[in-house]
Order: structure tokens, then C-alpha cells, then sequence
């Protein structure tokens, strides 16, 4: 799915976004000098055009160094509450000096929240330049770090500070940094059979199945295969970057109040419009909600190809393939069918040969 800044919706606030406010607070400097040298390799690694392996390391130092017990008294002075476990990042804010509390709560307020950002953040798997990152928040955020941060009370923020697992469990992350591997395979497995596609030979026949109607000619079908083509070379270079990012959206974890929010909320996955040098996408119900046509491993990778081709070629859910997805003149014709973005999912997975009959079938009832 695709989602938009849409006026009545709560999501109108990017992984972007709030990576880019972090990585400016960060950059600006003014942190304690003892954490100087890792507030800026912190810096570094939020690039503006996306998260810089390079880099990656600082999140982990700061992840152990974040839990160090500093024994300073002016914390209890400022703070009684705030002492016990959360003094690793009000230290390394800088704010806090001479026992006093902070001059500028506003200023406090965005470092702990690029701060937690940080603690939060990973790259989950690297596979020689290819290199996958997860947001994963503890469940009590029900916004942005930078948001959330900004209107608690002291012992909310204290509360957030000190909670250091995130939502996914340690095999989902995994699950999902061996999505994206997977779905590059299966994309490139999917062009080469494509490159080969001819009149009566299978990959042609794979084709015809997710995308040519009863009017769809021979001449219709071999000119969008060198569209396909082209659409799978993006597909690739997607997967194969360092760009890509895997998180839930925050603001769906709360109550849902709209009809607009709701589908999002409800949905496997999906992503923003418009062109963000981070290939975010928002994983939403696909850990926790089984897809009823196909199943484990294999769905994740395919819902990222799905997604992917929202992201690349502004593709539409005209029809899902839980709905049905065979290509009909009256329901389903070949102009929708191409830009159909479960339909180029599931056609590049059986290119692939990573569909049972039975899911193709499945697939496409009507």
C-alpha cells in the first residue's frame, strides 16, 4: 500500500524525517565531551542520504555505553527518580552540568530523543554491499522519538530511556534482514527467466498468467516485458543497496481514528509516496497476521517486492490476491493488471519457481 501526507491522517511524519531531525541534533554538537567522539561517528552514520554502514558500529558502542552507571550525585538533585539507569543519556546530553537542571528543556528534550533514535537503531544484516536496517522502538512509543520525548513528564522519559528492547523479538529481525536477501534473489532469478521470455515458452506462459486478459495480444505482452525488465532492474538495485530501512510506523500502534488510518493499520506492510533517498518500508501486520495464501519466509520477501514496486514504479492495489488477481477483461483487464502491484509480485515469484500450484491458484480465484 501507499500512504500519503493526508490531512486527516495521523501519518504525516516519515522514518525520513525523524532521521534527519536526529541526525542534525547530533551534528550540531554540544553534547558532554567525554561522548564526543561517538556523538559524531553517531552523526556520520545518519548520511543524508540514508544510514552509513561505515558507521554502523557506533550504534552497538553506543548501545553498551548508553547502560554505563555514571555515580554522579547532581542527578539525584535534579531528578531523584532519573538516576537509576537513564544517566548513561541524560550525561551524554551535555545539559545537565553543575547540578543544575537544563537551561533549554526544548534543546534537552531533541538530544534524549536522537539519543533513544540511535539506541534503537541497527543494521541487521550485511551481505557483502548489500546491507539491511531496522527502527525497531520499544512498544510504549506511540510516536517519534522526537515527538513523544518532547511532551512527556519527567518519569515518562525516564520510563523511555531505560527500556532497551524493541518491539520484534530477535528472529524477527532476523526474519526480515532474510527477507530482503531473499527478495533480491528471487528478482534476479525472475530477469533472467524474463530475458528469455518468448511466445509458447514458460517464463511467456508465467506472464500471460498475472497480466494478459482475453484481448491482451502477443505484440501487447512482449512490449511490457522490456518494461518488466526495467522495472526489475530497479527492483534490484533497491534490494542490493544500503538503503533500506524496516519499521512499524509508531502512530499505528495507538487507537486508529480514521477510515483512511485504518487500512494502514490493517495492512501487511507499505510505504510513502514520493521520492525519499531511504527506501523505508513500514512492516505493520505481516509478522503477526498469517497470509492466507502464502506462507512463512516466502510471503515476507514477496510483500517486499510488492511494496517495491509501490515505491518504484507508483504501482496500485487495484485488486490483492486475496481477492483475486486472474487477469479478466471486465474485472481485472491488462491496463490494470500492469500496474497492479500484486500482480508483479506474485509474477516475479513464480518466475522465480517460489509458488506451489496450489498458492497460484489460490491467487487467482475470483
Amino acid at each position: 500500500m501507499q500512504a500519503d501526507f493526508h490531512a486527516d491522517s495521523i501519518l504525516t511524519r516519515s522514518f525520513s524525517q525523524e532521521m534527519s531531525d536526529a541526525a542534525a541534533c547530533l551534528k550540531a554538537g554540544g553534547f558532554d565531551p567525554g561522548q564526543q567522539d561517538l556523538i559524531k561517528r553517531l552523526a556520520k552514520a545518519l548520511a543524508d542520504d540514508g544510514p552509513h554502514p561505515a558507521y554502523a558500529g557506533a550504534f552497538d558502542d553506543w548501545r553498551k555505553r548508553k547502560h554505563y552507571h555514571y555515580k554522579r550525585n547532581f542527578l539525584l538533585r535534579y531528578q531523584p527518580h532519573l538516576a537509576h539507569g537513564a544517566d548513561g543519556v541524560l550525561i551524554a546530553t551535555g545539559e545537565l552540568k553543575s547540578g543544575k537542571a537544563p537551561k533549554d528543556d526544548r534543546k534537552f528534550r531533541r538530544k534524549i530523543a536522537a539519543l533513544c533514535f540511535a539506541q534503537h537503531f541497527f543494521l541487521e544484516a550485511r551481505y557483502g554491499d548489500h546491507h539491511i536496517w531496522v527502527l525497531d522502538l520499544p512498544f510504549i512509543y506511540k510516536d517519534w522519538p522526537s515527538i513523544q520525548i518532547a511532551k512527556a513528564n519527567p518519569g515518562q522519559i525516564d520510563t523511555l530511556i531505560k527500556l532497551s528492547e524493541g518491539r520484534l523479538e530477535e528472529k524477527h529481525r532476523e526474519q526480515l534482514g532474510q527477507a530482503v536477501t531473499h527478495a533480491a534473489a528471487y528478482t534476479e532469478k525472475a530477469h533472467a527467466m524474463l530475458s528469455q521470455a518468448q511466445p509458447g515458452n514458460r517464463a511467456w506462459e508465467i506472464l500471460k498468467c498475472w497480466f494478459a486478459d482475453e484481448e491482451t495480444s502477443d505484440a501487447m505482452l512482449q512490449k511490457f516485458i522490456g518494461e518488466m525488465m526495467s522495472g526489475l532492474r530497479k527492483f534490484i538495485n533497491v534490494l542490493r543497496s544500503n538503503k533500506i530501512v524496516l519499521l512499524d510506523h509508531p502512530r499505528l500502534r495507538g487507537e486508529v481514528q480514521t477510515e483512511y488510518d485504518q487500512q494502514f493499520f490493517n495492512a501487511e506492510a507499505f510505504v510513502f509516496k514520493g521520492n525519499d533517498p531511504v527506501s523505508a518500508i513500514y512492516i505493520q501486520q505481516v509478522l503477526f497476521k498469517e497470509n492466507p495464501i502464502v506462507k512463512g519466509p516466502r510471503n515476507f520477501a514477496r510483500l517486499l517486492i510488492h511494496e517495491i514496486a509501490h515505491r518504484e514504479l507508483k504501482t496500485a492495489d487495484h485488486k490483492s490476491a486475496v481477492d483475486g488477481i486472474k487477469p479478466t477483461k471486465s474485472r481485472l483487464p491488462f491496463v490494470k493488471t500492469s500496474t497492479n502491484s500484486d500482480s508483479w509480485a506474485y509474477c516475479v515469484m513464480n518466475l522465480a519457481d517460489m509458488l506451489t500450484p496450489l498458492e497460484i491458484a489460490r491467487a487467482r480465484i475470483n
